[in-house]
């Protein structure tokens, strides 16, 4: 029997090459996210633990594609469970957190018998709640924490501390015994060769691994360097939702980053949505993201939270929007005969000197910035909100 073991989900003691031979079974480690491609037709069996998997989606794609196609075509899929996105698996699987020690066996006989003799190293951190499936494990309460599903093709379980003893007797006994079907040919213990042949591998073999090896190292690196690519490229694009977003734990918080990035620090002091101090300057902010124009409300509140400050005659005003904001920024307002901010806002704006500035001049500046013009960036900004220039 020849099985894939993913992302390091068991490992024994006898872990020296990318193949091992245990009782017989060949267990091939392989990393999912490795660059290199997964033949499904290779294995007659797999071992995942959602534990030890990359949350990236191009690893959630892969997973789900090649076990599909692998289960499909008669492949054994067993997969220690936790609080994990679904998505990796074949079928529609539900779930939601619950964590626990104790389990009850059911199931029928064969089955129960089995993990019964393990039924004290399982540890659950979440229940499934949706699918095609047959229990064999539940909590006390009868919420399903481990089960096989019709066909016999891929068994979920929780996680167990003695998972490579598990997975040994699993694969040495039970699977030929209770789904002969899904269990593939066995392989013979002595496949190794001698140690001495080594002595005798052709130059040009050990060339290949060398380059192999170099190939495989460089690899690595490349993939390390996308994650951290990936994870920068992320950080930057998050700015994209000051183009679109709205509410207090959207917009606001985003706001308050970019300003920040712009070289006016800001913070939240409730109920102000946003503050800037700096020596005898400080400036109030309200921030509000909108279908319509701003409308006059945030200019009254702004209004209220400057009257209740020290000196209010000191403090400058800012109302920062987001106005029709599912439009494109180059068609708002959608209509000629409407404005951005409401007359009335307007109105109070310029009788109190406080700026008014959209969300996607923030973003634009934000890019400039990232373009590499720093502090005409930051100048400007502190122009739109009429601070003093440092």
């Amino acid at each position: 029997m020849k099985i894939l073991v993913v992302n390091e989900a068991v490992h024994f003691d006898s872990v020296g090459d990318e193949v091992e031979y245990v009782s017989g079974v060949g267990w091939h480690h392989r990393e999912l996210y490795s660059m290199e491609p997964i033949s499904f037709h290779d294995y007659d069996a797999f071992v995942l633990d959602l534990e030890t998997l990359p949350n990236l989606p191009a690893a959630t794609l892969e997973c789900s594609e090649f076990l599909s196609q692998a289960v499909d075509g008669g492949a054994f899929l067993l997969c220690f469970i936790k609080d994990f996105d679904f998505k990796m698996l074949p079928g529609s699987f539900e779930s939601r957190s619950n964590e626990g020690r104790e389990v009850v066996i059911t199931g029928d006989a064969s089955w129960r018998d089995f993990l019964s003799s393990f039924a004290r190293s399982f540890y659950y951190r979440t229940v499934i709640t949706k699918g095609r499936y047959e229990p064999l494990m539940t909590t006390k309460a009868g919420a399903t924490v481990g089960c096989i599903t019709p066909g016999n093709g891929i068994l979920l379980l929780p996680q167990c501390s003695r998972k490579e003893e598990f997975c040994q007797q699993l694969f040495d006994r039970i699977v030929p015994q209770l789904i002969p079907e899904r269990a593939g040919p066995r392989l013979p213990v002595e496949i190794k060769p001698p140690e001495w042949v080594s002595e005798l591998t052709y130059d040009v073999v050990k060339a290949k691994n060398e380059d192999l090896a170099s190939l495989r190292a460089r690899i690595r690196e490349l993939e390390a360097t996308a994650v951290a690519l990936q994870t920068e490229r992320d950080i930057l694009a998050e700015y994209e939702g000051l183009l679109w977003l709205r509410g207090k734990r959207e917009l606001e918080p985003l706001v308050r980053k970019a300003l920040t990035y712009l070289g006016v620090p800001v913070s939240e002091e409730p109920p102000v949505d946003a503050i800037f101090r700096s020596g005898d300057t400080v400036l109030y902010a309200e921030i509000e993201g909108s279908d319509n124009a701003i409308a006059v409300d945030k200019g009254r509140q702004l209004l209220g939270y400057i009257s209740q400050a020290p000196n209010p005659a000191s403090v400058l005003g800012a109302v920062i929007g987001n106005p029709f904001r599912l439009f494109h920024p180059d068609k708002r307002p959608p209509d000629s005969k409407w404005s951005l901010f409401s007359p009335e806002l307007t109105k109070i704006s310029e009788r109190f000197g406080w700026s008014l500035i959209t969300t996607y001049q923030i973003y634009q500046l934000v890019g400039r910035k990232m373009a590499g013009e720093p502090k005409e960036a930051e100048r400007r900004m502190r122009e739109l909100l009429n601070l003093p220039m440092e």
